[in-house]
């Protein structure tokens, strides 16, 4: 199943919309695919604040906003919501106030590409696993 998530409203939350998170409990139980798709729900929740911080990066005053990674991946794994790990950052970079730093947004986005495809990767691994144990042959 495939749930939409959305932030808690707290303390210096933000709220990320629209963010795809992946319960693969009902589909296996196996804790690598639960722990892969907790991965790229936490990894879907930093895409989607990165992309919203691009997106504004001429905005002034907007602030960026920030997702500790470990804290979403932990939140997602315990089955609750990873995008209530964003932050909203105190940092202003520009003179209108802004908070977006371009070259550090884009290095995150590369680095958070890279993750998301190796554990897609890993996922598909342990997809193909449980087709060969059922079927008895490999897809």
């Amino acid at each position: 199943a495939i749930a939409l998530a959305s932030a808690a409203a707290g303390a210096g939350a933000m709220r990320i919309q629209g963010v795809v998170r992946l319960d693969l409990s009902g589909v296996v139980g196996t804790p690598d695919v639960k722990a892969l798709g907790a991965g790229l729900s936490a990894l879907a929740v930093v895409e989607r604040a990165l992309a919203t911080n691009l997106a504004n990066a001429e905005t002034p005053g907007y602030r960026a906003q920030v997702v500790d990674f470990q804290e979403a991946f932990a939140r997602a794994l315990a089955g609750g919501d990873p995008a209530a790990a964003a932050r909203t950052s105190p940092v202003a970079y520009a003179q209108n106030g802004n908070g977006v730093d371009l070259d550090e947004q884009m290095v995150k986005l590369t680095e958070m590409g890279l993750q998301y495809q190796a554990a897609s990767r890993m996922l598909a691994l342990a997809f193909g696993r449980l087709h060969t144990a059922i079927t008895g042959r490999s897809s």
